[in-house]
């Protein structure tokens, strides 16, 4: 990206980077995604975004269809294939803040499962067969001992304001989704404060409120 003035921005795009219109969801991500997965998968942080006019595809891009999961899903399916047998199997750990965990009560432990429970009740298995995007599955090394935890956490930021996407009152027509503020921990990291995390196991799309 190239600032050639206050009003002007260039982008000078890689060559191979531009796909047409007949690319596949597969396609995309194995030339534009993969390299930054792996990237995270190593422990760096990643940033992928789509930017462009209403009705250009960003949501069919990073969400996809059942049928043609798109960068999102595969993402998810990709780090599930990498943890393998070493996903951590309690419920007793949530994130705190930007980057740190605290451990849970037997109390805030069976109100996880509740919430949880209410969350994946308006949701349904992916039934598609997409998990060949890698020529080879990425596991863990079997003598790796590390055990991990992956919670998933949904947002908007429109208009300014912050809603959380996992508000199980979102299928409900009578109430309103509740704004959440970004907060700093203190050490110069952002986060949403509030918003709900779900420690995921399984993959899951959408379904209809």
């Amino acid at each position: 990206v190239v600032i050639e003035n206050s009003q002007t921005v260039t982008l000078n795009a890689p060559k191979g980077s531009i796909f047409g219109p007949d690319t596949t969801q597969a396609e995309l991500f194995e030339n534009a995604v993969k390299s930054q997965m792996s990237d995270f998968l190593d422990g760096k942080n990643a940033l992928i975004f789509s930017y462009g006019v209403t009705n250009a595809g960003k949501t069919f891009t990073i969400q996809g269809s059942p049928k043609e999961p798109g960068i999102l899903p595969r993402v998810l399916e990709s780090t599930f294939q990498y943890i393998g047998e070493h996903q951590y199997p309690g419920m007793d750990l949530k994130p705190y803040l930007r980057n740190g965990v605290q451990s849970l009560d037997f109390h805030q432990v069976k109100q996880e499962r509740i919430t949880k429970a209410a969350i994946f009740a308006s949701f349904k298995e992916v039934r598609t067969q997409f998990c060949q995007m890698y020529s080879r599955k990425e596991k863990m090394a079997e003598a790796n001992d590390s055990q991990f935890a992956l919670w998933v956490a949904f947002f908007e930021i429109y208009n300014e304001y912050v809603y959380d996407l996992l508000q199980p009152s979102l299928c409900s027509k009578s109430k309103k989704r509740a704004c959440l503020r970004v907060c700093d921990d203190g050490a110069g990291n952002a986060y949403v404060k509030g918003v709900e995390m779900t420690l995921a196991y399984v993959l899951k799309l959408s379904g209809e409120c």
